[in-house]
């Protein structure tokens, strides 16, 4: 307190002695270089070698490494519906629904009623990068980020090759199959991309508990998506981003 109060002194004084010298003094203001409201929240920006990292290739996987982030079910969505996937923040409960805001390019993804999130729909190797900001009213993104946002970006040209594919088995019959193109012209550039994956599963009971109605949980997962970026301006874009899961 002793500092701030000597500060608004030195203040108050340097009008009036500018004053008695017939000098103008002009105060100017400074906004913040960072988005509206960061400097106030706690924010973890996760890049896209962390997240091509991730071994499972799965959205929740990595946000998993978030502090704070809980996800409703401890199981992931290979054997979870997806009305009982969602993510809460700031300990608000891990069933917390409507409480946390996920963002794909700006456009919210939850589901209005119950907060839940179809994980599997966002295959990550269409994302660029990741914020996640921790914070009640967390940015400009209104009531849904009462526990703050999650903004997913997706991936831009420079990031993406011409055309990329990926193919992986495992136990237990597992497939993880992935595709993607990009064409890039000089007034914009457009996106394809698919991903399907399957398995045969595993108990989520262990075998000491196991009754008769306990089997595997097998799974069965198809996305894919459709995006194109149109200059129409020196600092304006048209986008378009159609997805299915």
């Amino acid at each position: 307190m002793r500092r701030i109060i000597t500060l608004v002194a030195a203040m108050a004084a340097a009008p009036a002695a500018a004053q008695q010298a017939g000098q103008e003094v002009v105060v100017t203001g400074r906004g913040l270089a960072d988005r509206p409201g960061d400097r106030a929240f706690d924010v973890v920006t996760i890049d896209a070698d962390r997240i091509a990292a991730d071994a499972s290739g799965r959205l929740e996987s990595v946000l998993a490494d978030v502090a704070g982030l809980q996800q409703f079910r401890r199981s992931d969505s290979r054997s979870a519906s997806p009305t009982s996937q969602g993510i809460s923040l700031r300990g608000i409960g891990g069933n917390a629904s409507s409480r946390a805001l996920l963002i794909l390019d700006g456009v919210p993804q939850a589901d209005p009623f119950g907060g839940w999130v179809a994980f599997p729909a966002y295959a990550t190797d269409r994302i660029g990068r990741i914020r996640v900001t921790r914070g009640g009213g967390s940015g400009y993104y209104g009531p849904g980020a009462l526990a703050g946002t999650v903004e997913l970006e997706s991936a831009a040209p420079g990031a993406l090759s011409p055309f990329s594919t990926q193919l992986a088995g495992g136990s237990r019959g597992s497939l993880d199959a992935r595709a993607g193109t990009m064409l890039a012209t000089g007034a914009g550039f457009a996106t394809l991309s698919g991903a399907y994956q399957r398995g045969d599963g595993f108990v989520p009971i262990v075998a000491e508990s196991r009754g008769p109605a306990d089997r595997a949980a097998p799974y069965e997962q198809a996305s894919g998506a459709a995006r194109a970026v149109l200059a129409i301006g020196s600092a304006t874009e048209l986008q378009a981003n159609v997805a299915a899961f």
